[in-house]
C-alpha cells in the first residue's frame, strides 16, 4: 500500500539502519520521518513515481519499501527500487512483493504500456543481484564512478527486464 504519515515509525525501522542503506547514498534517517513520507506522496501526486510500503499481511509489520518511477514515460520505460528490512532478509518477501510490482507494471499499469523495467545496484550488493537475476532481469552494463557517496565513488550495476521476456516466463501474461 502507498506510505501514509502514521507509517513514520516504519520508515524509520527500514531506513534507520545502517546494513539496509549501506549500499545508497543514504546516510541512516534519525528524524524527520514525516518529511521523508511527504516527499514520497509529493512524487505520486506531480505523476513520477508511486512508492509503496510493504507490509506483512498478518501481523502488519513493516517489511520494505518500492519505488516505482516512470518519468521516462516517453521511453515506456520504469525504474525499480526496493529496501528491506533485516528482519524479512532471506524469507522471500522481496521476491514476493517484486513479482507483483512486476506483473502490475506489465499487465495494469494504466498510463502507458511498459516495455521495460529496470533496476541499478551497487556491485557490492550480491543479494540484490541474485534477486533480479532469479526475477529475470539481465545485467545490462556496468557504470564505473556512476554515484557520488558517502564521499567516494561507486559504480553501478544495470539491470533490465523487457515486457516479451517477462512474457516468454509467464504464460498467463496478458
Amino acid at each position: 500500500r502507498e506510505w501514509t504519515d502514521d507509517d513514520a515509525n516504519s520508515v524509520l525501522e527500514i531506513f534507520g539502519n545502517e546494513s539496509v542503506v549501506q549500499y545508497t547514498a543514504d546516510e541512516p534517517y534519525e528524524d524527520g520521518m514525516r518529511r521523508v513520507i511527504g516527499s514520497r506522496v509529493f512524487f505520486h501526486e506531480k505523476n513520477l513515481g508511486l512508492t509503496w510500503g510493504i507490509f506483512e499481511r498478518k501481523s502488519g509489520k513493516v517489511l520494505g519499501d518500492i519505488d516505482f518511477t516512470y518519468k521516462d514515460k516517453r521511453d515506456f520505460r520504469v525504474s525499480l527500487g526496493c529496501c528491506f528490512a533485516p528482519h524479512a532478509w532471506g524469507k522471500g518477501f522481496a521476491s514476493e512483493a517484486l513479482k507483483e510490482v512486476i506483473r502490475y507494471g506489465f499487465e495494469d499499469f494504466p498510463l502507458f504500456k511498459v516495455n521495460r523495467l529496470e533496476a541499478g545496484t551497487d556491485p557490492r550488493n550480491f543479494s540484490a543481484q541474485k534477486l533480479l537475476e532469479r526475477l529475470g532481469f539481465k545485467n545490462e552494463a556496468l557504470l564505473r564512478d556512476y554515484y557520488f557517496e558517502r564521499g567516494k565513488f561507486v559504480d553501478q550495476h544495470i539491470y533490465g527486464l523487457l515486457r516479451k521476456d517477462w512474457a516468454k516466463n509467464n504464460v498467463n501474461a496478458k
